[in-house]
């Protein structure tokens, strides 16, 4: 029985990957190059983080298995993976989910999900950087290794004028004087 729900399962993601890349070349004019491309990091995808790791379909993915492929997974198991290849598999992964909603085989709210998690390349080239800084002949290798792997993807880090006011600001603005503002003696209650 297992064997047929992963037959069925494969036939399906085929058909779906093959659908996609038919969606890209013919009704959105992408080149047959780049066509291939996003369809074989979800064909990658798919049948080898997806169906031997996590033992489910492209239909049911969610934003925590594209954070665990791209912010654990890739970068530990496939040889050669680089923090260049981020963006290019979150370029894939945002037409791909699209196109499944497009074609009503996902919900908005899966889609969401999946877009929030593709959202920030940033944090998944901090967790490449990260990785490529532990030292596999550190003493400390193995605790060292062990707080990567339980961290948090760290959301993009806020970069910006601070001191240009936004909207959100403009009622504590009014409400206090610059020295008041840059004074550590302001407390504001929400």
């Amino acid at each position: 029985m297992e064997v047929k729900i992963h037959k069925r399962r494969e036939s399906n993601t085929e058909r779906l990957i093959k659908q996609f890349y038919k969606h890209l070349k013919l009704e959105k004019g992408i080149s047959e190059e780049t066509a291939s491309a996003h369809a074989g990091q979800i064909e990658f995808f798919a049948s080898h983080y997806l169906r031997d790791y996590e033992d489910k379909s492209l239909l049911d993915t969610s934003g925590r298995d594209i954070e665990n492929y791209i912010g654990n997974w890739y970068i530990r198991k496939v040889l050669n993976s680089s923090k260049s290849d981020v963006r290019a598999i979150l370029v894939a992964f945002k037409k791909f989910f699209k196109f499944l909603f497009e074609e009503g085989k996902i919900e908005k709210r899966q889609l969401d999900d999946i877009l929030e998690a593709c959202a920030s390349p940033q944090r998944y080239i901090r967790r490449f950087e990260s990785y490529d800084a532990l030292d596999p002949e550190s003493e400390t290798w193995g605790i060292d290794f062990e707080n990567w792997l339980m961290e948090e993807y760290e959301e993009e880090a806020e970069t910006g004028d601070y001191n240009r006011s936004f909207d959100v600001n403009l009622k504590i603005d009014r409400a206090f004087s610059e020295e008041d503002l840059s004074s550590s003696r302001t407390t504001v209650f929400g």
